[in-house]
């Protein structure tokens, strides 16, 4: 990731400034809301990443998609960031600030991986258990669907993985048929 210690400096002192002005919960939506539209628009990206366009035109770009959708003290952040020409840096910056304010609130981050999506009932049992075994608050769960799983279930909890799917156990066992065991 580009950035990846002034990310970790901008997105903390953010962090500072929101809690100083008690704006901390909106800020956090409003960079949730940003990562988004830097996530769905390639375009947006390549605009902040080129070294072509101009600093001022980066800064009126950002000021019009973003003036009145976000908090005042989010959007001067923004501005203040593409100021010092670190605006290719900010998907790290917003990256960075999620996973600060994420850990100072007890929420994880939480991917799910299954063969087919999951019901209602079983993401219910599934966060309610994941919370209580680890002591969160809260998780952010991705669903993520692939078949070639053929059953079962790969929990990531930040660097930890759970593996409990079918594809594990046949090649756990096709292993074991191999060594003759």
């Amino acid at each position: 990731m580009k950035g990846l210690r002034a990310g970790k400096r901008y997105s903390k002192a953010l962090i500072d400034l929101a809690k100083d002005q008690s704006s901390l919960d909106a800020v956090h939506k409003d960079v949730l809301l940003i990562q988004q539209s830097l996530e769905e628009s390639n375009e947006l990206v390549s605009l902040l990443d080129s070294p072509i366009v101009k600093t001022e035109k980066k800064i009126q770009i950002l000021e019009e998609i973003y003036n009145g959708k976000v908090n005042e003290l989010t959007l001067r952040f923004l501005l203040m960031v593409a100021e010092q020409k670190r605006e290719s840096a900010l998907p790290t910056i917003l990256a960075s600030f999620i996973e600060i304010y994420n850990e100072e609130h007890g929420i994880a981050s939480v991917q799910v991986t299954t063969a087919t999506e999951i019901s209602d009932e079983i993401r219910k049992e599934l966060r309610r258990k994941i919370m209580e075994s680890y002591n969160f608050k809260d998780i952010e769960l991705t669903e993520v669907v692939d078949e070639k799983l053929i059953g079962g279930m790969v929990i990531r909890i930040g660097d930890k993985q759970i593996d409990e799917s079918v594809r594990r156990k046949l090649n756990e066992i096709h292993q074991e048929l191999i060594n003759g065991k």
